[in-house]
């Protein structure tokens, strides 16, 4: 297996993984651009694990255009990502920019009490219901797509009843619910309630 990171503490940790289970890797420090050394059909398996968000979208064309070059003919690449929905569902900063970079809604915060109180900088995401239409372009069709991190209630509740944000974080989530498992007629709130995706595709060869 070849791993490519951006942190040389996770490439030793790997790498320390991997060779107590005797397993051969070529592991290196490096980004995106590290792909272009890479031979063409090389590998059966992509993973991109919480990457993509960080990866300005300007360089996504090269970046799924590389992947799609360097996996063999019906290989797979897994992608989980942030959602983009769940900004709608967790009613915070991230809702109000959903609203202004999706629908060009402006004055959301007129709804949202507590929208402006910017406590991180949210990492790219991804929208569950288009993510399928945005891989076809670079020659990947999605064969499933599942979520993880189910939140029974909006963290900015919580922090409105006197929580922390780092303990309604975490209260929010219900890591016992699988929402995978919903019924056909629920699993339309996966799409909101958590706030990853897994995306698996195959790969179907570009002809440029």
């Amino acid at each position: 297996m070849t791993g490519i990171d951006i942190s040389e503490d996770m490439i030793e940790l790997c790498k320390k993984n991997l060779n107590k289970k005797n397993l051969t890797h070529d592991l290196k420090v490096g980004n995106q651009d590290s792909l272009d050394d890479i031979p063409s059909d090389t590998f059966d398996l992509v993973l991109l694990i919480h990457v993509l968000g960080y990866i300005p979208e300007s360089e996504h064309d090269k970046l799924f255009r590389n992947l799609n070059r360097i996996l063999l003919p019906g290989g797979k690449l897994l992608v989980s990502s942030g959602n983009k929905l769940f900004d709608l569902f967790a009613l915070n900063s991230g809702t109000k920019n959903f609203f202004e970079s999706e629908f060009g809604v402006s004055n959301s915060e007129l709804l949202l009490t507590t929208s402006n109180s910017k406590r991180f900088k949210n990492a790219g995401r991804i929208n569950p219901l288009s993510f399928s239409q945005y891989l076809i372009r670079y020659g990947f069709e999605e064969i499933n797509q599942t979520f993880s991190q189910y939140h029974h209630i909006p963290p900015q509740i919580l922090v409105q009843l006197g929580a922390t944000i780092e303990d309604a974080r975490l209260e929010a989530r219900s890591n016992n619910v699988d929402a995978n498992k919903f019924s056909d007629l629920d699993r339309w709130k996966a799409y909101f309630q958590c706030s990853v995706i897994v995306s698996l595709s195959v790969a179907n060869k570009l002809n440029s």
